[in-house]
């Protein structure tokens, strides 16, 4: 491969519904619940990648039932795409967005489970993936998001109001896909029909110079967009990689 190689092994060293929104307490001293973003790098170019799929939709449904502030996201790499299948769903700015987490490991490989942005393991460890999503949520969050979505002409506008401990953030929007299914032709993958729960489809950030505010936001779609069950994940990060709140929403009709 011309890229950076890509460990199949665990290296040395779950869409969760929202919890009813609560008065913001005093900014200084934040105590909101906690919440944990699992960010799960994958492609359908990887043999190795169907198996964590599989553990995050699980880890997605458990959360979801349960009502946790668990929350659970695909973002499909483009680097596997040269070895025979171009994954419909790779984007070169989720390869990038990892390539921003390779200090965790020392690595960058597939399948890579990052929780809010401060722990990974390989996606299909599910004891190991349960473990740290536990650790996360027993940690208040400094930072409250509320957001609200609707589809548009252009895409999907969202509407978003942050109050946090601290300044000099991040925030980032993805636009997701409830379910979808692939059947994959060629590559390492060639003849599996493959299942996928919370695929990232439209992606961008904003830096937030302020720890509160209001703001407005119009994301474009990718042809063929399933709008079924499409929802909006919102995620306040710090420079250095903790994500310190985050919000679900289900996207309105325009």
């Amino acid at each position: 491969m011309s890229q950076t190689t890509i460990p199949r092994s665990e290296p040395a060293a779950a869409a969760g519904a929202l919890a009813q929104p609560t008065a913001m307490p005093n900014p200084l001293n934040p105590q909101y619940p906690g919440i944990a973003v699992v960010e799960l790098f994958t492609s359908e170019g990887c043999s190795s990648c169907p198996s964590a799929d599989a553990t995050l939709a699980r880890v997605a449904e458990r959360a979801e039932r349960a009502g946790r502030n668990i929350f659970p996201v695909e973002l499909h790499v483009d680097y596997w795409d040269s070895l025979g299948w171009r994954d419909p769903f790779g984007d070169a700015r989720f390869s990038e967005r990892q390539a921003t987490y390779r200090a965790l490991s020392g690595s960058s490989y597939t399948p890579q489970a990052v929780v809010n942005g401060v722990s990974d393991c390989v996606g299909s460890n599910e004891t190991r993936l349960s473990s740290l999503i536990e650790a996360e949520l027993a940690k208040p969050a400094t930072t409250q998001l509320q957001i609200s979505a609707r589809f548009s002409a252009a895409g999907v506008q969202a509407h978003y109001q942050i109050d946090a401990s601290e300044p000099a953030q991040t925030l980032a929007l993805i636009v997701v896909e409830a379910r979808r299914v692939s059947a994959v032709l060629r590559g390492e993958n060639a003849g599996e029909r493959l299942a996928h729960r919370n695929v990232a489809r439209a992606f961008a950030t904003r830096p937030l110079a302020l720890g509160h505010g209001a703001g407005d936001w119009e994301l474009a779609l990718p042809a063929g967009f399933v709008r079924d069950g499409a929802r909006v994940l919102a995620f306040a990060q710090r420079a250095h990689g903790g994500i310190t709140g985050a919000a679900l929403v289900g996207i309105a009709p325009g």
